[in-house]
């Protein structure tokens, strides 16, 4: 529920950046990560796409802290605005970098995540396989639901059970 996430980000964000523990790169990347999904996710769950411009500025971020993994986050975002934007063919683009990012980095939650999400996006036999393969990473690690933990880590790329879901470009 990327609505109710983001309410409760806000509420604590203040309190973080007194702690300063957005000084430390793997907190303040990782807050700022979540803080980008919870906001695909709400905007796929209410269609606010004023939204996007912060996810991008959040991407802009992760991509100045020069590490791979940050740059592979930055990617998945920058498709999920590509996708909420109507252009699939960047999108996948995208997610392909991504998932080639983090598979060298060795994060296959993450790598397979996006796989899945290019998958839902590619649709047909390629995108069957791709999905296929993902749910099957995540059933070896005992994951019953896929789909939701592909929309932990990258949002915006499937339904959102419960939800009206947020149809391309619009």
């Amino acid at each position: 529920d990327g609505r109710r996430a983001l309410v409760r980000l806000d509420a604590a964000w203040r309190q973080l950046e007194r702690s300063m523990l957005l000084r430390v790169q793997t907190m303040r990347v990782l807050l700022w990560t979540v803080r980008a999904r919870a906001m695909v996710a709400a905007t796929q769950q209410d269609g606010d796409r004023t939204r996007l411009r912060a996810i991008a500025a959040i991407a802009r971020r992760l991509e100045r802290e020069g590490v791979d993994y940050c740059t592979a986050e930055a990617s998945t975002l920058r498709a999920a605005i590509a996708h909420a934007s109507g252009d699939d063919a960047t999108a996948i683009a995208r997610l392909a970098r991504s998932e080639a990012i983090f598979t060298a980095q060795g994060l296959a939650p993450s790598a397979y995540a996006v796989q899945r999400a290019r998958g839902v996006l590619l649709g047909g036999d390629e995108g069957a396989r791709l999905v296929r393969e993902a749910d099957e990473f995540n059933a070896g690690q005992g994951v019953k639901r896929p789909d939701r933990v592909a929309a932990v880590f990258a949002p915006g790329f499937g339904p959102v059970p419960g939800t009206r879901a947020l149809p391309p470009g619009r």
